[in-house]
């Protein structure tokens, strides 16, 4: 045999050798349980429109630069001072006795108080929260791009105004809403020669009021004590901020007292002015 052969074939020899040498190593046992789950893939970062814009100071700085806020500010004023009407009453009615069959005349005059319902511009304060609520909805629903931000809040806040100005253009009417009507008055019957004290309260409904009337008139020999109902139809003498009122009314007043004696019952129909003053 040759050398160089003979070299290679003593060489597998020792290569067998070593391998048979080396220990068996058992393989790695399984895990108790299942296998732990893969970890998750981190999710889509949604850009957070709050960590790059603040809608409060963007709306601040949009109101403060805004030419309609005094037009607004007049407007809310004017509405304000429309809805209330305060001042001293004057008035006559003309009355039935049923159970008489008698008709008396009254003139009447006192203080009254009545309110409208009459749609009130919201102040400044409230424009704003207004305009920055709707800004962080549009936001958060659009997600628009960074540069696209202040183009859209600026939308937001002239849609907010064009909206509000719209409530301006509504124009005063002659027969607004009541909402509340508060009086005090004197009566003077002037057939019959006798004086009394009316307070009146009621609510209103649709375009009308109805309230509660309690009086009393100084007959002889006992005070004549009423209670009945009032339904009223007001009227504004002008369309402009400060409007008197007229009202027409139909009345019943019903005696609690003296009804055993006499019944001295009362339907009546009359017209009221109060003149506007505050």
């Amino acid at each position: 045999m040759r050398p160089r052969a003979r070299l290679v074939t003593v060489m597998l020899v020792l290569a067998s050798s070593i391998a048979y040498a080396q220990p068996d190593v058992p393989p790695a046992p399984p895990p108790d349980g299942p296998p732990p789950p893969a970890e998750p893939m981190p999710p889509a970062v949604r850009l957070d429109v709050q960590a790059r814009f603040d809608p409060g100071a963007l709306i601040d700085q949009l109101a403060v630069n805004a030419p309609m806020v005094e037009r607004i500010a007049k407007g809310t004023f004017k509405r304000a001072r429309r809805a209330i009407s305060i001042g001293p009453t004057v008035g006559v009615y003309g009355g039935r006795f049923p159970d008489s069959e008698q008709t008396d005349v009254a003139i009447t005059f006192g203080l009254g108080i009545e309110m409208f319902k009459i749609p009130i511009l919201p102040s400044m304060e409230l424009i704003k929260e207004i305009a920055v609520k709707r800004a962080k909805e549009r936001l958060l629903a659009a997600n628009p791009q960074p540069g696209n931000v202040d183009q859209l809040a600026r939308e937001i806040w002239d849609d907010v105004i064009n909206e509000i100005l719209g409530m301006e253009n509504i124009r005063g009417r002659r027969t607004e809403k009541p909402k509340l009507t508060l009086g005090l008055e004197g009566n003077r019957l002037l057939d019959s020669e006798v004086w009394g004290v009316r307070l009146r309260a009621g609510i209103g409904i649709s375009k009308v009021t109805i309230a509660a009337s309690f009086s009393t008139l100084f007959t002889d020999p006992d005070t004549s004590i009423y209670l009945g109902p009032e339904v009223v139809l007001h009227f504004m003498t002008t369309k402009k901020p400060r409007a008197s009122v007229i009202d027409v009314f139909l009345r019943g007043d019903f005696e609690l007292r003296n009804r055993d004696v006499e019944n001295l019952d009362m339907y009546a129909v009359g017209v009221r002015f109060l003149l506007d003053v505050l």
